[in-house]
């Protein structure tokens, strides 16, 4: 679907780069990290992870050992942990290749939030520091936004409603645009019932019908005027 050209560090590499910890903090843990991997223990795995994110602002190498617990259960196919993993390998709070691969791979696994953010990377690119981590990709993000759209995330559908609207990443389609407004409408979304009434007065993917537009503004216009009252 789309490439970055990402590769993550195993949990091993990641411990290592650890410094403030002392040695044997560093060394144990690191082995509990191996020995829960390799049993399959994710509750340890978890326990580990919260452990060292709790204190990851106070002590320095805190971050890297949590980062480890936290590929080690996505190894054991812990997709949420892919989210963490990305927070966890973020540079001052700014995106990095590490952090950006494990949030390019929560979203292909289909973590909503991740699908979000990547999306919304997709449409503009990304560039920190001067260095492109990923290109703009609108097609991509589309597709993005459709995949949120099963579990209705409102938000994806809105950026799918105007993308058809406005034919960006995906063939210009007002019916359709018309038809997911239409449900964040109902839903009670100000912005997308003030767009189905321009769209019913001009005719845009539905027939023109300035009566049903009259309608909904008059609606509008009384829900507004009864919060003013409150």
């Amino acid at each position: 679907m789309y490439e970055t050209g990402m590769r993550h560090r195993s949990s091993k590499d990641i411990v290592e780069s650890a410094e403030s910890l002392s040695r044997v903090t560093i060394d144990f843990e690191t082995r509990n990290i191996e020995r829960a991997r390799i049993d399959g223990d994710t509750e340890t795995l978890k326990l580990i992870a919260f452990r060292f994110e709790v204190m990851n602002s106070s002590k320095k190498g805190a971050r890297e050992l949590a980062r480890a617990a936290r590929v080690a259960l996505v190894e054991l196919g812990d997709t949420e942990s892919m989210v963490k993993a990305a927070e966890l390998s973020k540079k001052d709070g700014e995106q990095t290749r590490d952090s950006m691969y494990w949030y390019k791979e929560a979203a292909v696994a289909g973590v909503t939030s991740a699908m979000l953010l990547v999306a919304e990377w997709l449409c503009t690119g990304v560039e920190v520091y001067g260095e492109k981590l990923l290109d703009q990709n609108l097609e991509a993000a589309y597709e993005l936004y459709q995949r949120c759209i099963v579990d209705d995330n409102d938000i994806a559908r809105k950026r799918v409603a105007y993308m058809l609207l406005y034919g960006v990443g995906v063939e210009k389609n007002e019916k359709a645009a018309y038809d997911e407004f239409s449900i964040l409408a109902s839903k009670g979304d100000i912005e997308s019932r003030e767009l189905i009434a321009k769209m019913n007065d001009e005719g845009i993917g539905t027939p023109k019908d300035s009566h049903a537009a009259y309608v909904i503004m008059k609606s509008l216009y009384e829900s507004s005027k009864k919060g003013t009252n409150r």
